[in-house]
């Protein structure tokens, strides 16, 4: 037995290039022949500093939320430093690859060119609530709310062009904005109205030629999920997902457990995250078709902690593991992290993907050929 034991030793320590052992966990449940992603490099950002991808044009946008003042890094594609921006005040910033807008509580809001650094700021006075870029630099931002009257709750949306330009202003009266989605000509945002006993969703269309909002739909639960492509507009609803093609009338679909995220794939296909039955119970990730019929779903190790779509690639992570499936439902590849993980990143034309972890850390991943 003892014999034993010393055998498997092995197994539970990894050699670092330090040259020492460090103890890890094997990751159970993975097969060792299965493809896995190397990493290119990693970026520890020490105390008070935020790292932020600025390399090149992401798939999906990488999202900060800083409840503290920091440092926000911009790294570049071989990880290099950018430039470094203080915040001075908690802070929520978003990056496309190209630009990153960055709003901090004390309500500056500015933009910044990835190679160039800062292109505009403004002094806006409101706490930014949600906020997105769109592929060229425009900017939308939900600010606030506000007491008006002394009865009404006053939140406002500002289009912004690339050069900073205000736009328009949208004033949004006993709602409050919970995500905002560029489309060609529009802004989409999912708001909750706040002045029912019963907090209700609601996706609304917002322009910069005109200040007048147009009401899409209400949901009976909060919105907190909003996709948008070529195939129409996916909102997620507790456990519901609606739909509302480019052609055809709207329609639901409803699931099992609640919807966490959702992106579009090929062939009008819908990739979605679930929640498990607690919140630290395994999630299931699976692909729909745009009717509603499920085509695979796949178990996790652990809660789903993101979701994006590349091509004809469905990537996922549990708190440990980053998944690549095929639209088959196979596992591509996959990368087992050391720190709990935080979001996935694609970039748009080369094959790496960019990773976050809870603890500052940002990694490039290159998937295998």
């Amino acid at each position: 037995m003892a014999l034993f034991l010393i055998l498997l030793l092995p197994f539970f320590f990894l050699r670092t290039g330090s040259g020492y052992l460090t103890p890890a966990m094997p990751v159970l449940g993975l097969k060792a022949s299965l493809p896995r992603a190397q990493l290119a490099w990693e970026y520890y950002g020490q105390a008070g500093h935020v790292p932020c991808w600025a390399g090149g044009g992401l798939v999906k946008k990488q999202l900060i939320m800083g409840d503290a003042p920091a440092v926000l890094v911009a790294l570049a594609a071989d990880g290099a430093v950018l430039w470094q921006e203080e915040t001075f005040a908690p802070f929520k910033a978003i990056s496309n690859g190209r630009q990153i807008l960055l709003a901090a509580d004390n309500g500056q809001v500015s933009e910044f060119s990835c190679e160039q650094g800062l292109l505009w700021s403004e002094a806006t006075g409101w706490v930014t609530q949600a906020l997105t870029l769109a592929s060229e630099g425009e900017v939308a931002v939900a600010q606030g709310p506000v007491l008006e009257n002394e009865s009404n709750l006053l939140e406002r949306v500002r289009l912004y062009s690339a050069q900073g330009e205000l736009l328009a202003e949208h004033r949004l009266r006993n709602s409050s904005a919970l995500c905002i989605v560029d489309t060609p000509g529009a802004w989409l945002v999912s708001s909750v109205i706040l002045a029912q006993d019963q907090p209700r969703g609601q996706l609304l269309r917002l322009t910069a030629s005109q200040t007048e909002t147009q009401t899409l739909w209400h949901s009976e639960d909060m919105i907190h999920a909003l996709v948008a492509g070529n195939q129409g507009v996916a909102t997620a609803a507790g456990n519901k997902v609606h739909i509302v093609p480019l052609e055809g009338t709207a329609y639901d679909i409803q699931l099992k457990n609640t919807v966490l995220d959702l992106a579009w794939g090929p062939d009008e296909f819908l990739a979605v995250i679930q929640a498990g039955d607690s919140p630290l119970a395994p999630g299931y990730v699976a692909l729909l078709t745009g009717s509603g019929d499920i085509i695979w779903q796949r178990r996790l190790r652990g809660p789903c902690r993101a979701l994006a779509v590349r091509g004809d690639e469905v990537l996922t992570a549990d708190n440990s593991t980053v998944y690549a499936y095929s639209i088959k439902g196979d596992i591509n590849w996959c990368y087992e992290s050391k720190a709990p993980l935080q979001g996935i990143y694609p970039l748009a034309d080369k094959k790496e993907v960019v990773v976050t972890t809870v603890g500052k850390h940002l990694l490039l991943l290159e998937p295998p050929d």
